[in-house]
């Protein structure tokens, strides 16, 4: 095994935490919210939010400190039209999941263990909603990148 394939292969690992792990918290939290239970939606909100701070933080980084590695590692160039795209989605989805969607759920889980008015809880869960989806939206964007760049 060679170096390129070592890092390739933490890269992709990362790779399918990260985005598997979005992708199954928005179709968790999408069944919530279609439910039109209010309990069940908060509930499932901040058990998701608790595991995503735990989960992502590492992987989402990880990723893309990993794919630096590698651009470097095979001599390709940072100005590679899907390397950039690629580094700005995965920069850009970390950084709205730290600092916008974790920061938020810690906010909205304190409220719930407050038990402060559930209306507004809801409010601010579904408040995020659109941004949730994009934010996976990008994600997918740069797996699709990974997978069809240019050889």
């Amino acid at each position: 095994m060679t170096l390129y394939h070592l890092l390739l292969f933490i890269h992709v690992l990362l790779g399918v935490v990260w985005v598997g792990g979005i992708v199954h918290s928005e179709v968790q939290i999408i069944g919530a919210e279609r439910s039109h239970d209010p309990a069940r939606v908060a509930e499932v909100y901040v058990n998701l939010a608790a595991t995503n701070r735990k989960l992502f933080l590492v992987p989402s980084w990880g990723v893309t400190g990993f794919g630096i590695w590698l651009v470097v590692e095979t001599n390709r160039s940072f100005t590679e039209l899907w390397i950039v795209l690629a580094m700005i989605g995965s920069i850009l989805a970390a950084g709205v999941g730290l600092l916008v969607l974790a920061a938020e759920g810690r906010r909205i889980s304190q409220m719930v263990r407050e038990g402060q008015d559930r209306q507004i809880v809801l409010a601010r869960i579904f408040r995020l909603s659109r941004l949730r989806k994009v934010h996976t939206l990008v994600l997918v964007g740069v797996l699709a990148l990974m997978i069809w760049q240019p050889t």
